[in-house]
């Protein structure tokens, strides 16, 4: 769903406990898994959570901070465009990084050596060296979103050959990908994208599947505020190394497509919102997950499916939780009356992403009911919720490989 760029004020709330007791010796962390016979005998430790990477537009400053966190909300690296962008940077630029609160999405690269994130007006990626000042902190690449197609985008993602991807999110059927070269730098706040792949309205999320060399794209087969009757699509497009005789890196056209199996509206949350309430129920988020070869999650506005990309098979609502993110509970009360007049519980609505750490805990960030953004992160420790107020209000979290 789409939202307007009113800036929202969260209720201040008591910051929560520590989720993990940092007293208990390593074996006994609540966060860490068993050692397997294996790996015992080889001295093997036992994954840990990792960190958090999200976009918070802080409580106290109102403005824009790029975080990593540890499992317990503790920062252990920041970046706030006024303070960190370096003399000489582009104007036009770093004048996109100071307007609007956009914070739709950020993400690490496989490497581990870039962050990028959508942060107000534009899209930077960011140099992440902790241990090389000089270095850390850094643009390496960035590029300006108030323009008719970037000015929605709510997803992108790194691919092969230092090429970046991101989803558009528009009404259209001009909306959907748009490709970017990161070696040109930062020459152009404008600079023209390599590929454009349209028919794909209201695009939400990206996810790079190393395996299968596929990105893949949930949106819309027609705009959200379609009359007709309009459903979530998942999209995967293989990725072709750009040659002489083939400038595209991706192919037009997708080789796995997948329809959502539900056309419903998002009337019983926004019944008093004339503009939003006959909205179709969009995909917000894509998750492979990790221990399921080819398996996703895809929250929407109304609930959560699960998809086996080889079978083609959905699981939907309850059946998600009980397999996936047992110990999930809503967050706030989340039911209001549908078009009949009937009280509906709508409690798995509005999920915004879920991510899963080395250890398997899931994190999910659900938007507080009637707005779009969230001001905590769910964690799923041994099947009970464990919340970290984050002191401010954030749209997703992802899952940082902490060096």
């Amino acid at each position: 769903m789409h939202f307007s760029s009113i800036i929202y004020a969260a209720c201040t709330i008591a910051a929560a406990s520590h989720i993990y007791d940092t007293s208990l010796p390593p074996s006994h962390h609540p966060d860490q898994q068993s050692l397997s016979p294996e790996d015992a005998k080889q001295n093997k430790e036992p994954p840990t959570f990792g960190g958090i990477l999200t976009n918070v537009l802080t409580d106290d400053t109102s403005q824009l901070e790029i975080r990593i966190l540890d499992p317990n909300g503790k920062t252990t690296w920041d970046w706030t465009a006024s303070r960190d962008l370096e003399k000489g940077f582009p104007h036009q630029l770093g004048n996109c990084t100071i307007h609007n609160s956009g914070r739709t999405d950020a993400k690490q690269s496989e490497d581990g050596s870039l962050i990028a994130a959508i942060y107000g007006d534009a899209i930077v990626v960011i140099r992440y060296a902790p241990d090389d000042p000089k270095t850390d902190k850094s643009v390496a690449w960035g590029i300006c979103t108030n323009t008719s197609l970037l000015r929605s985008s709510h997803s992108l993602e790194f691919l092969l050959d230092n090429l970046f991807a991101v989803a558009t999110s528009g009404q259209s059927q001009d909306d959907g990908i748009v490709v970017y070269n990161m070696s040109l730098g930062l020459l152009s706040p404008n600079q023209t994208p390599i590929q454009h792949i349209p028919h794909l309205p209201d695009a939400h999320a990206l996810v790079w599947e190393k395996e299968t060399q596929i990105l893949w794209a949930a949106g819309m087969n027609s705009s959200i505020d379609s009359k007709a009757a309009a459903s979530g699509l998942i999209n995967g497009y293989l990725y072709q190394t750009p040659s002489s005789s083939n400038s595209l890196p991706l192919q037009q056209t997708p080789v796995s497509q997948h329809h959502l199996p539900d056309s419903s509206t998002t009337y019983t949350e926004w019944s008093d919102k004339p503009d939003l309430r006959d909205e179709w129920d969009a995909p917000h988020d894509l998750i492979l997950i990790p221990s399921q070869q080819h398996t996703f999650l895809i929250p929407t506005d109304l609930d959560i499916h699960a998809l086996n990309m080889s079978s083609g098979e959905f699981i939907s609502g309850q059946q998600v939780v009980d397999t996936y993110l047992k110990g999930f509970f809503p967050v706030g009360r989340r039911s209001g009356k549908n078009r009949k007049g009937a009280v509906e519980e709508l409690p798995r609505s509005d999920i915004k992403s879920v991510i899963f750490g080395a250890d398997g805990t899931p994190v999910y960030v659900q938007a507080l009911w009637r707005d779009f953004f969230a001001d905590k992160l769910n964690f799923l420790i041994k099947e009970e919720r464990k919340q970290v107020d984050l002191q401010g209000t954030i749209y997703r979290a992802r899952y940082f490989r902490m060096k």
